[in-house]
């Protein structure tokens, strides 16, 4: 078993879990009133959270400052970059190596790109 966090409240599931059935879950534990556009945005900072710090600075400042501005296709795009691998993900991120699909090259540019201007922004 696995004990995770949705906002403040904990939920404990199976790994084994298909997706719907985490989506359910998820669901289930959002305090009442809570829109689906916030649900949504709260599973996607919980899958923007890798195993890795380095993919986390970069994911999780994208889910929230970013995600929102895309349109719908880059949103999906995203989407299925946030189900790759994280050694894929660190390897695209360093360029390290590059993505053959079209649509991985595509989302990849957009959150380099984000990251670079609010590094700039810094200072």
């Amino acid at each position: 078993r696995e004990t995770r966090w949705f906002g403040n409240r904990v939920c404990q599931f199976i790994w084994s879990f298909n997706p719907i059935c985490l989506l359910l879950i998820v669901s289930y534990n959002a305090p009442f009133g809570t829109s689906r556009a916030v649900m949504h945005k709260n599973r996607l900072l919980w899958a923007s959270r890798r195993g890795m710090l380095e993919l986390d600075l970069i994911l999780t400042p994208f889910v929230e400052n970013v995600y929102d501005t895309l349109s719908e296709n880059d949103q999906l795009r995203f989407e299925v970059l946030l189900d790759l691998e994280d050694q894929t993900l660190f390897m695209w991120f360093m360029q390290r190596e590059l993505p053959s699909d079209p649509d991985m090259l595509r989302i990849l540019g957009i959150i380099r790109d984000s990251h670079r201007k609010a590094h700039e922004q810094l200072g």
